[in-house]
């Protein structure tokens, strides 16, 4: 198993909590199996000001290092705002187990491979909102499949699909599509490079 850190905060008898109670916040490592390597003090509520809270926060996920995993009973507010936006990932868990680390692990790994694939560039075109009308980035197709050209992603398109308007985002136009037949209008977009619209022969009057 990849090796990963987990912290997990408590209050002072190691029992979960929430963690406006937490005492201690326990780091975890599975270099070999999981077990204790650090322990790290969490400030309490009731004897420091909000101020003073959200500093020893940040503290707190300085010293946590390369963990981006906190567990515990429950976080929400301030504690939790500061944990997201450091790019940690946030679990309620029953108990502090290497059953439960173990599963933990699962879900990030899940959910990474999930979010991986819907960030693909779709490898052909895709319907925009307007009937008839496709899109598709080359750009980002390059970047996502660079073993795809675009005649690649677009021949089978071209023969078989009916359309009226494709849309194709590049730098620079591809020699074979100019070369096409079809009437093209070139765009600039304000983000850089082109959008180069490609019309049907039924929308060639329009």
């Amino acid at each position: 198993m990849e090796q990963q850190k987990i912290a997990v905060y408590t209050d002072e008898s190691n029992q979960l909590c929430l963690f406006e109670d937490a005492k201690k916040c326990i780091l975890f490592d599975n270099i070999l199996h999981w077990q204790t390597v650090q322990e790290y003090y969490v400030p309490s509520y009731q004897k420091h000001s909000m101020r003073d809270i959200r500093s020893a926060i940040a503290q707190l996920i300085t010293r946590l290092n390369d963990c981006r995993i906190i567990a515990g009973r429950s976080m929400g507010g301030l504690p939790y705002q500061m944990f997201n936006s450091a790019g940690y990932s946030i679990f309620e868990i029953s108990e502090i187990s290497s059953v439960i680390f173990d599963q933990i692990l699962s879900d990030i790994a899940e959910s990474a491979t999930a979010q991986k694939l819907a960030s693909k560039a779709p490898v052909g075109p895709e319907k925009a909102e307007i009937p008839g009308v496709y899109k598709l980035d080359l750009l980002r197709l390059q970047q996502e499949h660079p073993h795809l050209s675009s005649k690649q992603a677009l021949t089978h398109f071209l023969s078989d699909t009916s359309f009226t308007q494709l849309h194709l985002y590049c730098d620079h136009l591809p020699p074979w599509i100019a070369r096409a037949g079809f009437r093209i209008e070139m765009q600039q977009r304000s983000e850089g490079g082109i959008c180069a619209v490609l019309f049907s022969e039924s929308d060639h009057g329009q």
